[in-house]
């Protein structure tokens, strides 16, 4: 594991303390699900796993019977005080699975990525890179759920709650490891009292995100706004403002020749004719009191230019540690990777594990 940057100690793993459930989650789970006369509210399975796998098809946004589309959302970021900064847009583009776009620009920076028939995934931006929370923009809307090892019943078990505010009988369950052994995963996932549909996700005990006003976009569903809080601060607050149809053709789908391809496989230092890309310059890491220990893994590439490109959380014990780790590695620099000589671009994963004393 690469070593952390400066004022972050490397510790191993630790299993985080047991989520605490905020009175403002109470407070914001308000479900908005719109209900017509032909289409009555359904009653949900009891067992919990039961109510994840009937959430599933209203997710499946990869299907390949669905019919292109494409969505344009606003959304707002604060900052550290939970003050407006920046706006920005969000829009996604589909074809097929293979192939789709998206992009996020606001004044200080844009991200494109496209994804094509032939497999390749390509990227370019200006400006800073995305924060933790504009990049969670796309799944949070798209797909919410859990991914299948945090329902792997062999290491957790989901603890069913039930949540009571402002006349919503809200089910919530709470993804619960089976055994301390390093696994941390303090999530809770509440859905509407009658459908399958997520209302509110609290992870860690500190970051909720709010889901309002469901449409019914080809059979699946969409919320009209998204809302990420850290405790009672506002962190990103998002609207989708149009859905519709799309041509297979459109342009946008097609990435231009100045965009960067973003390599498959990853470059191994000491194979024939690669020289090991190195880094040297870290930005300081300034954690915000009271995190304690975690763990963050990112996958980064290594631009030519060594400068870090297209950076992405691939895991964290913490969306809060993730935000900030993001941040800092986006600033690194590097020694670039070179294949025979010449500098390259390179894929590189990055694992920061550290400890703050509280």
């Amino acid at each position: 594991m690469p070593e952390p940057s400066h004022g972050a100690t490397c510790y191993p793993v630790r299993t985080m303390r047991t989520l605490s459930f905020l009175s403002l989650f109470l407070i914001f789970l308000v479900p908005g699900i719109g209900q017509t006369a032909d289409n009555p509210k359904p009653t949900l399975p009891k067992e919990p796993r039961e109510v994840f796998a009937a959430a599933a098809p209203f997710y499946d946004f990869s299907d390949p019977a669905l019919k292109p589309w494409h969505m344009k959302v606003t959304y707002q970021l604060y900052d550290e005080k939970g003050k407006p900064s920046e706006q920005g847009t969000y829009e996604y583009w589909w074809a097929s699975p293979q192939v789709h776009r998206s992009t996020w620009n606001r004044p200080s920076a844009t991200h494109i990525d496209w994804y094509t028939a032939d497999g390749k995934h390509a990227y370019a931006g200006t400006g800073e890179a995305l924060n933790y929370f504009e990049s969670q923009l796309q799944s949070m809307l798209l797909s919410p759920l859990p991914n299948s090892s945090q329902l792997n019943p062999n290491k957790f078990f989901l603890d069913k709650k039930k949540l009571v505010s402002k006349g919503s009988n809200a089910p919530c369950y709470r993804i619960v490891p089976v055994t301390q052994d390093g696994i941390s995963e303090n999530l809770m996932y509440c859905f509407d009292a009658q459908l399958p549909i997520v209302v509110g996700i609290n992870s860690h005990g500190t970051l909720l995100t709010m889901f309002r006003d469901f449409v019914q976009m080809q059979g699946r569903s969409l919320p009209r706004e998204v809302e990420f809080r850290d405790g009672s601060r506002n962190v990103l607050t998002a609207k989708v403002d149009s859905v519709g149809g799309l041509s297979s053709l459109d342009a946008a789908l097609t990435p231009p020749s100045d965009a960067i391809l973003v390599r498959s496989e990853k470059l191994i230092g000491d194979e024939k004719g690669i020289t090991q890309g190195k880094v040297i310059k870290r930005a300081e890491v300034e954690f915000p009191k009271g995190l304690g220990s975690g763990t963050v893994w990112l996958q980064i590439t290594v631009g030519a230019d060594g400068r870090v490109h297209d950076p992405n959380v691939i895991t964290s014990t913490s969306p809060a540690l993730a935000a900030v780790a993001l941040k800092s590695v986006s600033q690194w620099l590097y020694a670039p990777y070179k294949l025979n000589g010449e500098p390259v671009d390179a894929l590189e994963e990055i694992g920061l594990s550290v400890k703050q004393d509280r």
